[in-house]
């Protein structure tokens, strides 16, 4: 009785801890041990708790996120060049 108790409590523990809410204005950036796979939101999402890590992006930010030289500002792909790594991303 006590272990299905016990049971019980750990899986409910582990659904809430799988539940993520994005807000109107942000997305989540999924990652999967170490390996990106998108930004999700909005919204409710659900991540593997251990594995998966997200971080919270606002809109704003997304117009100033680099790859390969190619900046992207409200959908015009425009050249951009720099001499160093440059993070925008945000905790």
């Amino acid at each position: 009785m006590i272990v299905q108790i016990v049971l019980v409590i750990l899986i409910i523990i582990f659904l809430v801890a799988s539940l993520k809410v994005a807000s109107e204005y942000k997305r989540l950036a999924l990652f999967r041990l170490g390996r990106y796979l998108g930004l999700r939101g909005p919204g409710l999402i659900i991540i593997i708790p251990g594995t998966d890590k997200c971080f919270t992006i606002s809109i704003g930010d997304q117009e100033l996120l680099i790859n390969d030289g190619i900046g992207k500002f409200k959908d015009a792909e425009v050249p951009v060049e720099y001499n160093e790594k440059i993070y925008t991303g945000s905790k």
